[in-house]
């Protein structure tokens, strides 16, 4: 592995990964092909400044188990790297162009503690200054394919009626302009309110929405401290499970949107709980209450904080605004914040 790499010319020099297009199958069938077809890519040095002229992007994922690895080929030669970046790789490459990457696995010499050290101070400026991030959660499972689409619509269609910006509001405005939050609830409430009826109404796709959410949003991914500052920092980010990718402002308007279905049912749900306990002879609900099941539910598939916190974090950092006109918070400030629970 570290004959790939000779040193550097200065601490303003970084490697870029191009990631070439997937060739294009033979004779193979096109489902054996597409498994076996191998991963190339070139490394190269470049100077920091020119790489932000031509343009790249970082790639922000979990290394994962770094036994078992499989090999792709870089300069023709073939590399180890974990389960996990494989997938990434297979899954991002294009069909017919190619995509210069930043992987930190592979773009900094592991082997090389100096260098390792010099880099860890550029991380911030690397992912800062990407033309955009590409956030790999991991392959797709029986239900986020459905989850993401669904994520997709409804946060465009939150951003599209201008309830975005009322959500955001209700939550950084809740503690110093109480009269101000309930204004914007209120406005939100209204652009939303025939999708808040729809939820209701069709409570069980709900519980799947809201079931599959949770389980997109506990993968490992969103539990790690430093990959949560490269989405922070970024200007881009584009969030990938399996074959299907949403923006990142769509996922976090759709996250707002969720959050405040759960508590609109959770709501409603507990006006005929009550009539019904009420109306119990020994004051329990009736045996395999379907309405208690589904009470239960809406309140136990709670969004991670670990997700909705990083969210926040990249709203703030980039909108300082938001803060009471303080100064822009620093990375450092905003890390020490959430530091809580996570792994690094």
């Amino acid at each position: 592995m570290s004959m790939l790499y000779t040193p550097l010319d200065s601490k303003r020099e970084i490697r870029l990964l191009r990631l070439h297009a997937r060739p294009s199958p033979s004779k193979a069938s096109s489902v054996q092909a597409e498994k076996n077809v191998p991963i190339y890519c070139d490394l190269y040095p470049v100077a920091f400044c020119e790489a932000r002229n031509q343009g790249y992007e970082a790639l922000s994922y979990t290394w994962g188990n770094p036994e078992e690895p499989l090999s792709i080929l870089v300069n023709k030669r073939e590399v180890p790297v974990t389960r996990n970046l494989h997938v990434a790789l297979k899954h991002l490459r294009e069909e017919t162009s190619d995509v210069v990457l930043w992987v930190d696995a592979l773009c900094i010499n592991q082997t090389d503690d100096v260098e390792k050290s010099e880099h860890i101070n550029l991380m911030t400026e690397i992912y800062a200054h990407a033309k955009n991030t590409r956030v790999w959660l991991g392959p797709a499972d029986d239900t986020s394919d459905e989850i993401m689409i669904q994520l997709a619509q409804i946060g465009k269609t939150v951003i599209d009626r201008g309830a975005f910006d009322l959500f955001i509001r209700m939550t950084t405005l809740s503690i110093k302009d109480r009269d101000g939050a309930v204004h914007a609830e209120d406005q939100a409430t209204k652009l939303v309110e025939d999708m808040l009826d729809k939820s209701l109404l069709q409570i069980k796709d709900s519980l799947r929405l809201l079931t599959g959410v949770r389980d997109l949003l506990s993968r490992p991914y969103w539990s790690r401290v430093w990959i949560l500052q490269e989405i922070v920092v970024s200007r881009n980010v584009e969030v990938y499970c399996g074959k299907l990718k949403i923006g990142f402002a769509f996922l976090h308007a759709a996250m707002l949107y969720i959050i405040y279905m759960q508590t609109f049912l959770s709501t409603e749900l507990v006006k005929p709980l009550t009539a019904l306990l009420e109306a119990s002879a020994d004051g329990n609900f009736p045996p395999d209450c379907e309405l208690k099941a589904q009470f239960d539910s809406v309140n136990s598939a709670e969004i991670p904080p670990s997700a909705s916190l990083v969210s926040g974090m990249r709203l703030q950092y980039h909108d300082p605004a938001l803060d009471n006109g303080e100064a822009k918070p620093n990375l450092i400030q905003l890390l020490a914040r959430i530091r809580v629970g996570r792994e690094a």
